[in-house]
């Protein structure tokens, strides 16, 4: 038995031996240990005779034959393994895995043939036909499942039955399949779908294709839905599975639209320019004869900034109305973010829209941005910089756009600099213990610069009579204030000191013309004259506030310990302030009256007008004016507020500990009292409070206000208290009122988004056809109801009306199971008696397809979309779209 071991392992020997001849080796886990060979081989005796025809007397070495084998090959099964050493063959059973450089093979079943260098790997079936461990081949990134598997080591090359593998967004099976050395994939009767299925439901059937790590390209190709193959074929096929951004074509979408006829959209050419910048080339055409293109490139420079921009030109022609609309239009927009870790003191970020009204109106499809382009379009750009802890500098210039009437408005620039931190100037540095009083007077500093442009056409914009509407000037603020100290306890004192300056380029003087105007009913017309040069006023306010505002509690306990509500807590804080200032007008050079700066001229403007005198100030309509005080009592605020809350036992809580309930979490009064006022003194009344049920799901919000003062025919009200008129203490003005009720079958759970649920705005043109294309099939339903009231008083030509404004709108949404949901929004407008902008939406999930249906069916902006389109972008254009815009109605 023993000389039958000896020679089996004497022979495994030698296999193994010439076998890993060379730099490679075979990592066997044997515990046999190989004992030298014992045999002596008698030399030929040939082999010593030395030929005379040779000169060289060294001995001839024959060359080791070089192994295929480059690295080790480790291998190891769950179950066992198996040797043959006549086949010199390695067998491996259950969770089987062989590794070889960066190539990982695991599988059911592994057979490794030595002699030829090819590995075998295949599955297994079980009693009930289901299959364990089919093949996965991995190697690099790549992975891929199947059912057999043949690879030579030597020649990296292997023949693969029915693989699966993934390519980018879309998913590559083949029923025979050759690998080559060089990774590319010979493909013989494949299927390429986006659908993770094992079996897919619909996908692109290739007779013959070649895969490679950037592309995938066929012969002829044809569509199959469900096992259904479709009367649908191209003569080739290229799917991109790049992972790396390439150059390309972008692929055009079509349609028909009502008004500009049939098109095609978005198609072009891409450009990755680098590992940080891109550009895209797209253009659009109509049958109509409207076209346009479009450039836009993105950047980003990782952890330091990101950003875009886009420049749209179209040439719009409508040919059904009369005349004839055409019309250039263009837009220019640029975004720009920097990533906070880039630099934590200093920040540039830009949002820059620019388009003419036109391409604003027939470029955006979404009631938000519909209603935006007819009001206006806001631009920025903006930069800050910290200096340590000290201070920082600011600098923005703004654009806004009035498409209603084509005006514009710009800042440029819109500079601030200020103090970060106020300074102490009685502070020491070592101050140890409760500071002094006057150790807490504090300093603070801040300027400003600004030049802009209130309102001028567009095409004026670049014009040189623009440079006379500029309006510029400098500010600057040294406001000097006392901590707040408490006198009594109870009342708050704010002492404060403040130092304004401005400067402007000009000055303007006013003065009396001469002639007399009797015609248009004006004894005399004030003349308003520009004076060019520096001027710089400046102004000192000093002033002493106080205030109080302490906190009353009542408690309203019950006597029964087991009673429901056991306690309610009411808390009162009434508030009165006023602020006094001493008169600083005499210190304010440039502050004068009619005519000369100093001189008082009475004037009447008309002649049935007495003659007064009226101050101005000579920064009248610019951009800074300094506050003279003039020596007063500000308005007397008076505030009373409440809130009301309550302790309940709660069922659900085992511990007998009460929960607070808000009952009202405030109801406000607040009114004022100007005693430097000859009369009517009395502000109105304002009250507001807001409450909510059910655990905030109905809030409710409320307000209006009151008059003491009565009113004349034309509404105006005059010095007489509405009491001495009518006999009511108090005058109606108006009162408003909103319910909110918002209900989800998700509510309270942790992972609810009620709270943060994005507004539901209908977006008419990205074609999702519910809430901009995200249907959260997780939340079975949800539901809100948003119900506005307001009332106020007018009077109209002596008649007192009284107008209301009532708004109903709701919105929800509902899965009827896992795979359908249905939702919209709607409203009514009682006023007008009609709805408002509705919409409704369906949305299907199939799996590896999307079915979207929305409608909005009546109004101005009425259109409708329906899709069924494949998952994923690569298929984007796998589709069939039937759609009318809003546009396409008129």
């Amino acid at each position: 038995m023993f000389y039958k071991l000896l020679k089996i392992q004497i022979i495994i020997s030698i296999l193994l031996i010439t076998y890993i001849d060379g730099t490679a080796q075979v990592v066997v886990d044997d515990s046999i240990t190989n004992n030298p060979d014992s045999i002596y081989i008698q030399a030929d005796s040939l082999n010593n005779q030395i030929d005379s025809l040779v000169t060289d007397t060294t001995k001839a070495k024959r060359p080791k034959k070089a192994s295929p084998i480059e690295a080790p090959v480790t291998y190891n099964a769950k179950d066992s393994m198996d040797i043959s050493v006549k086949e010199q063959k390695l067998y491996l059973y259950g969770e089987a895995q062989v590794i070889y450089q960066d190539i990982e093979l695991t599988a059911d079943y592994i057979e490794f043939d030595m002699a030829k260098n090819v590995v075998l790997a295949t599955y297994r079936k079980t009693s009930d036909t289901s299959t364990v461990g089919k093949p996965v081949f991995k190697q690099d990134a790549e992975t891929f499942t199947s059912d057999t598997i043949q690879y030579n080591f030597k020649t990296k090359k292997g023949i693969i039955k029915h693989i699966v593998t993934n390519q980018g967004e879309g998913f590559l099976h083949a029923n025979m399949t050759k690998r080559q050395a060089d990774g590319h994939i010979h493909i013989r009767g494949g299927k390429y779908t986006t659908c993770d299925a094992e079996h897919p439901h619909f996908y692109i059937g290739l007779i013959k294709a070649i895969s490679t790590d950037k592309n995938i390209v066929s012969g002829p190709a044809y569509f199959v839905m469900e096992d259904i193959p479709l009367p649908l074929i191209i003569p080739f096929g290229f799917f991109p599975s790049s992972k790396n951004r390439s150059a390309g074509i972008l692929m055009p979408t079509y349609g028909e639209s009502s008004a500009l006829g049939f098109y095609l959209q978005h198609g072009g050419f891409y450009i990755p320019i680098n590992d940080y910048v891109d550009i895209a080339f797209q253009g659009e055409i109509y049958s109509r004869g409207t076209w346009g293109v479009t450039a836009r490139t993105n950047y980003l420079w990782k952890y330091h900034f990101r950003g875009g921009f886009d420049f749209s030109y179209r040439n719009r022609t409508v040919i059904d109305e009369f005349p004839q609309a055409k019309s250039k239009d263009f837009s220019i927009r640029w975004n720009h973010s920097q990533d906070p870790k880039a630099n934590p003191t200093r920040t540039f970020s830009a949002n820059v829209s620019i388009s003419n009204s036109q391409y604003s109106k027939y470029s955006n499809y979404s009631y938000n941005d519909i209603v935006t382009a007819g009001g206006t379009q806001n631009s920025s750009i903006s930069y800050s910089k910290r200096f340590g802890n000290l201070f920082q500098l600011s600098a923005s210039t703004n654009y806004n756009q009035n498409n209603a009437d084509s005006t514009i408005g710009m800042t440029l620039p819109d500079m601030s600099f200020s103090l970060l931190q106020s300074f102490y100037p009685f502070r020491s540095k070592n101050m140890t213990g409760k500071p002094k009083w006057f150790e807490n007077i504090k300093i603070d500093y801040d300027a400003k610069i600004r030049n802009q442009i209130d309102r001028v056409k567009a095409d004026k914009l670049f014009d040189p009579s623009t440079l006379d509407l500029m309006r510029n000037g400098f500010s600057h603020n040294i406001p000097i204030s006392l901590t707040n100290f408490r006198v009594l306890k109870i009342i708050n004192v704010t002492p404060s000191l403040s130092y304004s300056g401005i400067l402007h380029l000009s000055h303007i003087e006013k003065r009396l013309s001469e002639e007399v105007h009797y015609g248009t009913n004006l004894r005399q017309r004030v003349i308003v004259d520009t004076v060019r040069g520096l001027t710089y006023a400046h102004s000192i306010n000093p002033g002493i506030g106080f205030s109080v505002n302490p906190k009353f509690y009542g408690m309203l306990q019950s006597t029964r310990p087991q009673s429901y509500i056991q306690a309610i807590r009411h808390v009162l804080t009434p508030s009165v302030g006023f602020r006094l200032a001493p008169n600083m007008s005499r210190l304010y050079d440039r502050y004068g009256k009619y005519g000369d700066y100093r001189n008082e001229i009475s004037y009447s403007r008309s002649i049935t007008d007495q003659y007064t005198d009226e101050e101005y100030s000579i920064f009248q309509g610019y951009i800074y004016d300094v506050n003279i005080s003039k020596g007063n009592i500000s308005p007397i605020s008076f505030g009373l507020n409440n809130n009301l809350e309550m302790k309940v036992l709660s069922k659900k809580d085992t511990t007998g500990k009460p929960v607070k309930v808000p009952i009202l979490n405030n109801l406000n009064f607040n009114a004022s009292y100007n005693p430097i006022l000859d009369s009517m003194r009395w502000s109105s009344i304002r009250m507001n409070g807001s409450t909510g049920l059910f655990k905030n799901k109905i809030s409710i919000n409320f307000g209006g206000s009151l008059s003491p003062y009565a009113v004349n025919a034309n509404g105006k009200a005059y010095n007489v208290s509405h009491f001495e008129k009518t006999g009511k203490l108090l005058r109606l003005e108006n009162v408003n009122l909103s319910v909110g009720m918002n209900f989800s079958s998700a509510s309270g759970s942790k992972n609810s988004t009620t709270e943060n649920e994005p507004e539901n705005t209908y977006d008419y043109y990205n074609e999702t056809g519910f809430y901009s294309g995200y249907a959260d099939f997780n939340i079975p339903w949800s539901f809100s109801v948003n119900y506005t009231f307001d009332m106020r008083k007018t009077y109209i030509k002596g008649e007192e009306e009284v107008l209301y404004t009532q708004y109903l709108r709701a919105n929800g949404n509902i899965s009827l199971t896992q795979k359908w949901k249905i939702g919209g929004n709607t409203g009514y407008d009682f006023n007008k008696k009609e709805f408002v902008t509705t919409n409704i939406s369906i949305t299907r999930d199939l799996h590896c397809w999307q079915m979207r249906f929305s409608v909005v069916p009546f109004g101005t902006y009425r259109n409708y979309s329906f899709t069924i389109n494949a998952v994923g972008s690569l298929l984007r254009d796998l589709k069939w779209d039937k759609k009318r815009n809003w546009y396409d109605y008129y």
